[in-house]
């Protein structure tokens, strides 16, 4: 019994200190996208740029990125109010660059026009210790039927 409890104590610690440490992570991300969803409802735009990390910039050109705020602009309008609907943390290494802490959330967002979730990846590791946004997924109904003419009108034109 006594060797038991030996080894479950150090085993304890160790799980509180790790969940301590995610739940410290996991409040640092939240306030950072409370602040990006405040000043996108305040300023009325997509989302501004210094939130964004420069992996996401890398992926993405600034007119593929204009294009994107455009569109869901005119898809969705302006950003009413947000609600976190699930979150995920987890320590990852995809290359010696990219090793750090991912943090992934989804939102339900009221649009202008409608309502649609969006998806949100933020990054940090040593060299940049702040969360910063490395992916971001927009979706609703509107954006689909904006996509799907877009692609009608593709398949009907000539190259």
């Amino acid at each position: 019994m006594y060797t038991k409890l030996k080894l479950a104590f150090p085993l304890l610690m160790f799980l509180s200190l790790v969940g301590c440490g995610f739940s410290e992570s996991i409040k640092d991300a939240e306030v950072i996208l409370d602040k990006f969803f405040n000043q996108r409802i305040k300023e009325g735009s997509t989302g501004p740029e210094e939130y964004y990390s420069k992996y996401f910039f890398e992926a993405t050109t600034q007119e593929e990125w204009r294009d994107i705020q455009t569109l869901v602009n005119k898809a969705n309008g302006q950003v009413k109010s947000y609600e976190q609907q699930s979150w995920r943390v987890h320590s990852r290494v995809i290359s010696t660059e990219l090793a750090g802490t991912f943090a992934t959330f989804v939102y339900k967002v009221q649009y202008e026009k409608c309502e649609g979730l969006e998806t949100i990846v933020l990054f940090k590791n040593d060299d940049n210790p702040d969360y910063k946004i490395f992916n971001h997924n927009y979706n609703s109904e509107n954006i689909q039927k904006l996509i799907n003419k877009g692609i009608k009108q593709a398949a009907q034109s000539e190259l």
